[in-house]
């Protein structure tokens, strides 16, 4: 019991994972295709982060310029990928936690 968690304590802190297992799985992303109407969306959104970017922030009134900021930051958020990110030691410790309930 003390030797595999020992061993999976010392995976953890090299990184080891799949990834470096297989490199080339990694590689071999499906490409998924986008309606008309996200494409469109997209660019919709492409132009008017453009056009915020291009503005002289100078001439704005504070209350102006502070709701065009809340925008830029809405865009930021909706094309972002929001995914799970679990970090090193959150894995080693879900898995201690793992093998001390069994």
């Amino acid at each position: 019991m003390k030797k595999a968690l020992l061993i999976l304590m010392m995976l953890g802190f090299f990184g080891f994972n799949a990834a470096h297992a297989n490199p080339g799985e990694k590689t071999k992303k499906e490409k998924t295709e986008l309606s008309a109407e996200d494409s469109e969306k997209i660019e919709q959104l492409q132009n008017r982060f453009n056009e915020i970017k291009a503005m002289d922030f100078s001439t704005l009134s504070k209350d102006e310029a502070k709701a065009l900021k809340i925008e830029l930051q809405e865009i930021k958020a909706e094309g972002r990928n929001n995914g799970l990110w679990l970090s090193t030691g959150a894995v080693i410790l879900i898995l201690i936690i793992i093998i001390l309930v069994d």
